[in-house]
């Protein structure tokens, strides 16, 4: 469905979505890769290693440990490149990648996707029904106990280079979603999973607002999962430090508000129902890996619950993973008002960065030790 929202209607956009939820003592189970250049086969690859750590949200007081936990990956082995990666809990899925950015190797995408039992000793990934489109860099996000991709590189295979498929883990079955909205191939553009009603949210650039100017225009779609539809909506104005991008870029969506780091030390926010933006600075609050940033990845950024998120990364001067649990409060004066809640260092052989950071969700099955404590031997995939 592609109607635009009428003047005088209340869009479902602007309705406030948010429910904030019980707080409990269960932490949450964060998935995050560290990946490492080692030689295998007398030649140099990189190794995805991934780790699961334990986040709380609910500390009642400031927590700064000084002492490292040391910690060992679930899984250790070679993934497609470009790969994609969801989880719904006890599995982690990987979506396809695959493409060699050289002109002398295969250049080939993949449609390929598989999954990790992350709470197992087992070091093999799973096949499942590939995709009904190659894809590089997609957009997954896991809404309504199932898997919705799209996007990413598709190499022309498709009309308009969206293609929203849905992947039922229960039936391991694929189904393409008709209808897409008329995104262009090459567009530029934000993707976040909405709750109550579930929808999957979509907005891509339309136009500057006006000469030599950063700010412009973008058109918001919204697919509603249960109605299995798209809306297309009226034309907002979006920030000039939105970080749009082809492959896209992670978005933590709480309620009715989106929100990116869109660099080393800035928190940017966007509430649907208000039509605000708002921006706050990580910067100065006590994040030891931003106050001294030399790390070319970003910072891995999950939402636990409520206004409380994760934050972690390993800064390359620290042998230490650092996970920084923060508290933002948005303000009438249009900022962000960021507190440090609790920090937790983890040690580890070979720190490097944090390349991928997820969600698990509430701890609420208990990973065996033999596969959080005991290291994973290399396996290729």
């Amino acid at each position: 469905m592609d109607a635009s929202t009428m003047p005088g209607q209340r869009s479902p956009l602007d309705e406030s979505s948010h429910r904030p939820s019980t707080i409990t003592s269960s932490p949450y189970d964060i998935l995050c890769c560290m990946p490492i250049f080692k030689a295998v086969d007398s030649h140099k690859k990189l190794i995805s290693r991934w780790y699961t750590i334990k986040v709380e949200a609910d500390c009642p007081l400031k927590v700064d440990s000084e002492d490292s936990e040391e910690i060992f990956p679930f899984w250790e082995g070679e993934l497609p490149n470009c790969s994609s990666f969801a989880a719904i809990a006890p599995d982690l899925y990987c979506f396809g990648g695959k493409r060699h950015f050289h002109p002398d190797r295969n250049p080939s995408v993949s449609a390929y996707a598989c999954k990790l039992d992350v709470t197992r000793s087992s070091t093999e990934w799973i096949p499942v029904m590939p995709m009904k489109y190659p894809r590089l860099d997609a957009h997954v996000f896991a809404v309504d106990g199932k898997f919705h991709v799209l996007a990413g590189d598709m190499t022309n295979s498709c009309s308009n280079g969206l293609e929203l498929e849905v992947f039922d883990p229960l039936t391991q079955k694929w189904e393409e979603v008709p209808d897409d909205p008329p995104l262009p191939v090459q567009s530029k553009f934000i993707s976040a999973a909405l709750e109550n009603p579930n929808r999957i949210l979509v907005a891509t650039k339309t136009a500057q607002c006006r000469r030599f100017s950063r700010t412009f225009m973008s058109t918001f779609y919204a697919y509603d999962v249960r109605r299995r539809s798209w809306e297309k909506h009226a034309e907002r104005k979006v920030d000039a430090r939105c970080p749009l991008g082809y492959s896209g870029r992670a978005v933590a969506a709480v309620g009715d508000t989106l929100y990116w780091l869109t660099d080393a030390t800035m928190l940017l926010s966007y509430n649907l129902a208000q039509d605000l933006w708002l921006k706050g600075s990580l910067k100065g609050v006590g994040i030891s890996f931003l106050d001294k940033y030399d790390d070319p990845y970003k910072p891995g950024f999950v939402h636990l619950e409520n206004q409380m998120f994760c934050v972690l990364q390993c800064a390359l001067s620290s042998s230490e993973l650092e996970c920084v649990t923060v508290h933002v409060e948005p303000t009438s004066r249009k900022k962000l008002v960021i507190s440090v809640v609790a920090i937790r260092k983890y040690v580890t052989e070979l720190p490097t960065s944090v390349s991928k950071c997820l969600s698990l969700g509430k701890h609420e099955v208990q990973i065996s030790e033999e596969a959080s404590q005991a290291r994973i031997k290399q396996k290729k995939y």
